[in-house]
C-alpha cells in the first residue's frame, strides 16, 4: 500500500485516523498543497514517464527483485529521459532495459527472456505468451542493444548515493531516541512506502538522497502525528542533528513536491494490471 493510499483510506495509525487535510506541515508546503485536490499539474510527457515508471514497479514485483533494483531501475528510467526526448524512444523499450540492467548493477541478476515476459505479459495479460521466434529473438537484440545504449548515454554512472541507506540511520536513530510506547507504531514502515513512491516521478533525481530521506521521515512522522523526544527542549530542532545544512524551508520544499506528487497520482489514470 502506498503512503497516499494510507491517507486517502483513513489508515489507523498512530492510534488515529489522521486524513490529508489534517497533517501538519510547513507552512510553505501546505499553501502548495492546497490549491487543488484534483486538478493535475503534470505535463503529458510527465503523466507517461509516471505510467511507465509504475509499470517498472510492478514488473519488479512480479520479478520479485528487491526495492533498491526498483529503485535504480526508476532512477536509470528518468535520468536517461532527463538527456534524451521521450518521441524519440520506446518507453516501455527503456524501462525494460533499465530493469534488467539494474537487477545486474545490484548483483541479483534476472534473466532476459524473464524480463521480456513479465514485461509482455503486464502490457498484454490477455494476449497468449510470446512464443520463441524471430519476434521474439529482435526483442531479445533490442534490449542487448538499448542497455548498451543507455550506459553511454549516462557515461557508465549506473549507480548514485541511494537515499535508502540515509533513511535507515535516520530511522534507527530516532528509533532507538523514541519512549517506549511509539516503537509499534508504523512511522517507519510510511517512512519508506513515502521514499519508495518517490521514485515514480522526478523526484528522485531532483533532489539530494539525503534531503529527500529526511523529508520522507519527517512526513511520515507528522502523518502518524509523532513528536521527537524533548524537541521543545532541544538546542536545535532534530533534521540539523543529520542534515546540518538543511533548513526548514528546504524540507518543506521537499514535502510539497511528494505531496504535489500524490495528489497528481490520484488524478492521473495510472498503469494498472488486471
Amino acid at each position: 500500500m502506498s503512503f497516499w493510499d494510507m491517507l486517502t483510506s483513513h489508515t489507523k495509525v498512530a492510534g488515529g485516523s489522521l486524513p490529508l487535510e489534517q497533517i501538519t506541515l510547513p507552512v510553505a508546503a501546505s499553501s502548495a498543497t492546497t490549491s487543488s485536490h484534483s486538478k493535475c499539474t503534470w505535463s503529458s510527457e510527465e503523466r507517461q514517464l509516471f505510467k511507465t515508471a509504475s509499470f517498472i514497479t510492478t514488473c519488479a514485483r512480479k520479478l520479485e527483485v528487491g526495492s533498491l533494483v526498483k529503485s535504480n531501475a526508476c532512477w536509470l528510467f528518468y535520468k536517461f529521459f532527463s538527456i534524451v526526448q521521450l518521441e524519440h524512444y520506446d518507453e516501455y523499450v527503456v524501462a525494460m532495459t533499465c530493469l534488467f540492467l539494474a537487477s545486474k548493477i545490484e548483483e541479483t541478476p534476472v534473466k532476459i527472456r524473464d524480463v521480456i515476459n513479465v514485461a509482455h505479459r503486464t502490457l498484454h495479460p490477455r494476449e497468449p505468451p510470446l512464443q520463441i521466434d524471430q519476434t521474439y529473438s529482435s526483442l531479445v537484440d533490442t534490449l542487448i542493444n538499448f542497455e548498451l545504449l543507455i550506459c553511454r548515454m549516462l557515461n557508465f554512472k549506473l549507480t548514485y548515493d541511494y537515499p535508502h541507506k540515509y533513511l535507515l540511520h535516520y530511522l534507527k536513530s530516532l528509533t532507538e531516541w523514541m519512549p517506549a510506547q511509539h516503537e509499534t507504531e508504523p512511522y517507519q514502515r510510511v517512512a519508506w512506502s513515502i521514499l519508495n513512491d518517490c521514485f515514480s516521478t522526478k523526484i528522485c533525481i531532483r533532489n539530494r538522497p539525503d534531503q529527500l530521506a529526511l523529508a520522507a521521515c519527517y512526513l511520515a512522522l507528522e502523518s502518524c502525528d509523532i513528536k521527537v523526544y524533548m524537541q521543545e527542549h532541544a538546542e536545535k530542532p532534530w533534521w540539523k542533528v543529520f542534515i546540518e545544512d538543511i533548513r526548514l524551508s528546504d524540507i518543506s520544499q521537499l514535502v510539497a513536491q511528494i505531496l504535489e506528487m500524490y495528489e497528481n497520482e490520484t488524478a492521473v489514470t495510472s498503469f494498472t494490471v488486471p
